[in-house]
């Protein structure tokens, strides 16, 4: 009996141990099971996580692009900036100069509208007397003014007008004379659509404060009061470095000249000696001194020796300048011919370029709209340097001037005034703008003057030098000479057809010819491009940082929206979690035994896999 009952205390000890152990097994496989849960959750809000922040990173990397676009858009509006400044200060320097001699004709103007004295009128009449050419007829009446036109008149009254003041424009109309021959004649502004509500909008006349306008000064031109001395110590010392350079004599020089030595004379040595060639005063001078060199004894220094001796050789200098102009006749033959083929297709470019015809109207149909209730009043024609007003009237906004307005409304005409592909068909075509800046820098009277005139001065030179009987002579430019000549009438021919095309493409845009100083109206043409394609730049940035301040809240409303929804998903998550804990906690053992053998065998599943 009594191992009985120890055997059923026994029993009972481990009845109650397993109820332990059971209880503690629960517990554990609920933690564990937990532990499992919260593993996966964290491993989907970590990969959550990754996704979200790829997500950033793309957007962070487009707007690093969009921000260094943008910084190198500004890198260019810079410099372009930096080249307007530079230019601004070289039309301020030559403004300083207009006003000076404004003054001065305003003086002389005063003078003669005043009229001479009463003395100086009868010296006057005496002196005609004398020379009998009093004319007793009265001068002839001024011209009468040209008639308007019934259609200019019809086209006033339909004009719109506006009802606030609007901010003047200051340009300067083209002359009536000067319009029937451009294409300003047969343009119309009134078929241009312009959206005058919102141009009224941006330029009307705001009430400021009245400012003191600021005298210009006049700056006094200085005279330069030259006075030259011969052979003074500038003119030696340089004349000695060239002989002590490249260790010349007068014979040595006399003797590669007569025979035409060019290993001797190479472009360089030429160079050096032709600067050193006696000028104005310098050679009537050296002629004093070799006639009085035979009656008297002289000490000459060594470059003034050096000098005498060299035009002791007849035609020395003839000669020198015939060897110098065949060595650098191919550059200047190269030279005209490529500077009249860029005046000739920028000729025929611009009068071809239908675009900038269109865009100047656009200008003129905005103009008229400002101008129509001011003294300027409605013009048929602009010059082109008038552009520049356009750039300095200001929008309300304080952003755009009234220039990109402008474009705007060139745009809605469907004037393709810029594309970021190299395209022809634009506006701002690249190659015409290279072109005009190629062209502005020279102009035809330089061509003229200089390429043209260094030719006639090289043929004067070949025929005094042909004159001396000498057969090297006559070998090497007998030849030479005929082939300027030929070349010397074919661009004669050439430079007067591109006189007439460049009269054409002035009378076309309604500009002077006058002294043919062609790189003046280039000018105008060049700063009229740059002021455009200026404008253009500025609204495209102004349109791109729109554009980046709404994508930026954009990306900032969706980073918020997915924070939200993350928190919002994480919430959902962790009451989830506590939903299942809660509810296996009430279970019985053996189902949470299958439990967990189902969750071992998933976990062996995915390890073999």
């Amino acid at each position: 009996m009594s191992s009985r009952n120890n055997s059923c205390d026994t029993a009972v000890g481990l009845q109650s141990k397993l109820i332990a152990l059971k209880a503690e097994l629960k517990k554990a496989q609920s933690v564990i099971v937990q532990q499992q849960h919260m593993l996966q959750v964290q491993k989907q809000l970590m990969d959550r996580k990754q996704s979200i922040d790829k997500v950033k990173q793309k957007l962070m990397n487009n707007l690093n692009l969009e921000n260094q676009s943008l910084r190198n858009q500004v890198s260019k509006f810079e410099k372009l900036f930096q080249d307007k400044n530079q230019e601004l200060e070289k039309l301020t320097l030559i403004n300083k100069n207009l006003t000076a001699a404004n003054n001065q004709l305003l003086a002389e103007m005063a003078k003669q509208l005043s009229g001479p004295t009463s003395e100086e009128k009868e010296i006057r009449i005496q002196q005609i007397k004398r020379l009998s050419i009093i004319d007793t007829k009265p001068p002839p009446p001024p011209p009468l003014p040209l008639p308007q036109k019934q259609g200019n008149l019809k086209q006033e009254q339909q004009r719109k007008k506006p009802k606030r003041q609007l901010k003047q424009l200051h340009w300067e109309a083209v002359l009536m004379q000067k319009i029937e021959q451009s294409f300003w004649n047969d343009a119309d502004d009134l078929t241009i659509k312009v959206d005058f509500e919102q141009l009224e909008e941006l330029f009307y006349q705001q009430v400021n404060a009245p400012q003191q306008q600021q005298i210009p000064a006049q700056v006094s031109i200085p005279t330069l009061n030259q006075h030259i001395q011969i052979l003074n110590q500038e003119r030696s010392r340089s004349v000695e470095l060239v002989i002590a350079k490249y260790r010349l004599t007068s014979q040595l020089v006399i003797q590669a000249v007569s025979n035409i030595d060019l290993k001797f004379l190479d472009g360089e040595k030429i160079e050096a000696l032709m600067k050193c060639l006696p000028q104005g005063k310098e050679i009537e001078q050296l002629e004093k001194v070799k006639s009085l060199r035979d009656s008297q004894q002289i000490k000459l220094n060594i470059p003034e020796k050096f000098l005498v001796e060299l035009y002791d050789m007849p035609f020395f200098e003839e000669r020198l300048c015939s060897i110098n102009f065949k060595m650098g006749f191919i550059e200047i033959k190269k030279s005209i011919d490529s500077k009249m083929q860029l005046v000739k297709n920028t000729c025929q470019q611009l009068l071809q370029c239908k675009y900038l015809e269109k865009f100047l109207l656009c200008c003129l149909a905005v103009g008229n709209y400002l101008n129509i209730n001011t003294p300027k009043g409605i013009i048929k024609g602009f010059k082109l340097e008038s552009i520049e007003k356009f750039n300095l009237i200001k929008g309300n906004d304080r952003e755009t001037s009234l220039i990109i307005y402008t474009i705007t409304v060139a745009e809605q005409e469907n004037i393709p005034v810029f594309k970021f592909e190299e395209n022809e068909d634009q506006l701002l075509n690249t190659q015409l703008m290279n072109l005009i800046g190629e062209t502005s820098k020279f102009s035809l009277i330089q061509i003229f003057n200089n390429e043209i005139n260094q030719i006639k001065i090289g043929l004067k030179h070949l025929e005094k030098m042909l004159t001396i009987n000498d057969q090297n002579i006559n070998e090497a430019y007998q030849t030479f000479q005929q082939e300027v000549l030929d070349y010397y009438k074919v661009i004669e021919n050439e430079y007067l057809d591109l006189q007439k095309s460049y009269e054409k493409l002035c009378d076309h845009y309604g500009e002077n010819y006058q002294n043919y100083e062609s790189e003046k109206v280039f000018q105008k043409f060049n700063q009229l491009f740059i002021l455009v394609k200026k404008a253009k730049m500025q609204s495209i940035q102004m349109k791109l940082s729109q554009v980046n301040e709404g994508r930026i809240k954009e990306t900032q409303t969706q980073l918020t929206r997915v924070r939200q929804s993350i928190m919002i998903e994480e919430q959902e998550q962790t009451n989830s979690v506590k939903k299942q804990i809660e509810q296996a906690r009430k279970l019985p053992l053996h189902e949470l035994l299958k439990l967990k053998s189902k969750f071992k065998a998933k976990t062996n599943g995915k390890k073999q896999e």
